[in-house]
């Protein structure tokens, strides 16, 4: 008998929508341009995300370094549009950090939270 991964998603959605907040996540898209010495600016694209921004521990991120001022976010993966990579931006209201490391919890294929090294 398979663990039911999806109603382990919509439970962390439950708590993060309860305990967290809305965050936009931006992602930019690389535009070719006409002249490689004039490249046309990147499209960004904005998703809403749910979860919390807490305290950083070393034990988070065992193979990254870690300065001041990093911070960890943990989002919900049910309900978000994209998959997170390197460089993109979170922004909770005026202050943005870069995703440094994402890491998602995807048990069986199931994405359930992603869980971000995050940085100003």
């Amino acid at each position: 008998m398979a663990f039911n991964y999806d109603g382990s998603a919509k439970t962390a959605l439950s708590l993060l929508k309860s305990f967290g907040k809305t965050m936009t996540l931006i992602q930019e898209t690389a535009n070719v341009g006409s002249d490689p010495f004039d490249p046309a600016e990147p499209d960004e694209n904005t998703f809403a995300v749910t979860g919390v921004l807490l305290d950083i521990k070393d034990k988070d991120f065992p193979d990254s370094k870690i300065i001041v001022g990093d911070r960890k976010a943990i989002i919900a993966a049910r309900g978000l549009a994209v998959t997170p990579a390197v460089g993109d931006v979170l922004k909770d209201g005026d202050d943005e950090y870069q995703v440094i490391v994402p890491m998602p919890l995807n048990p069986a294929g199931t994405a359930v939270i992603h869980t971000w090294q995050i940085r100003r």
